[in-house]
């Protein structure tokens, strides 16, 4: 037995030990981390299978001319979502901090590539199914006996999609932690301190036009950004 299927295998001995603990009513605080063991081992044994499959394409001519034209689309969209994730974060123009958009683009990209493989596995799930059915009720006593390893992709393929959906939605813990990450990458990266402008010791400005800058300051709720009147003047 391969490395993979002693994971799969693990991982269905884990979901079945959390399905018969809730079926004998024990407390769902015991039995939630045998559910996300089981997820952990099928979602990293079905990684796994899918990375030697793509591996073993990537010298596949048509792969090298395709890759081309989507590094460019990927590139366009991390760069769009890095701008709004700043322009959310900050209610300021995104083109205003250029090293921070530049920064949030690998980032940005998470929640498009999480939805897209989310997408794959709900498309695998269609041929994962058929292929346990077919399987299973083989009159090769050797094909039916394995059948358990196209049940134990099936159980991957959900605990990809339950792992990653958090990623996708906007309001989960993961799109608010980009936000306030984006917010600190602006201070940090596009402002400097300006004791003319703003004198707190937080504070950060980057200066717009020769009237305009753009003030970060610490509050209770976090960094917040104003624009404010500061002339420029000779010193």
């Amino acid at each position: 037995m391969s490395q993979v299927e002693k994971a799969y295998a693990f991982g269905m001995v884990l979901c079945a030990i959390g399905i018969i603990l809730l079926a004998i009513k024990v407390d769902q605080a015991f039995v939630g981390p045998f559910f996300w063991g089981a997820g952990l081992f099928l979602f990293g044994a079905l990684a796994r299978e899918a990375y030697v499959i793509v591996v073993g394409h990537l010298e596949s001519a048509w792969v090298k001319w395709l890759l081309v034209p989507l590094a460019v689309m990927v590139s366009a969209y991390s760069l769009g979502s890095a701008a709004n994730i700043i322009n959310t974060a900050t209610g300021q123009d995104p083109g205003l901090f250029p090293r921070a958009s530049a920064f949030m683009a690998p980032i940005a990209a998470i929640p498009a590539l999480a939805l897209f493989v989310s997408v794959l596995a709900g498309i695998a799930l269609f041929t994962m199914f058929f292929a346990w059915a077919t399987q299973l009720s083989s009159k090769d006593k050797n094909k039916a006996g394995r059948s358990w390893l196209w049940l134990g992709r099936i159980g991957g393929a959900f605990a990809t999609m339950s792992l990653i959906s958090p990623v996708i939605a906007a309001e989960s813990g993961f799109g608010q932690g980009v936000e306030t990450l984006a917010s600190w990458m602006v201070q940090g990266l596009d402002m400097h301190r300006d004791q003319a402008c703003a004198a707190g010791e937080w504070e950060r400005v980057l200066r717009v036009n020769d009237e305009l800058v753009v003030v970060a300051r610490r509050t209770e709720r976090g960094l917040t950004f104003r624009r404010e009147i500061c002339t420029l003047s000779a010193q």
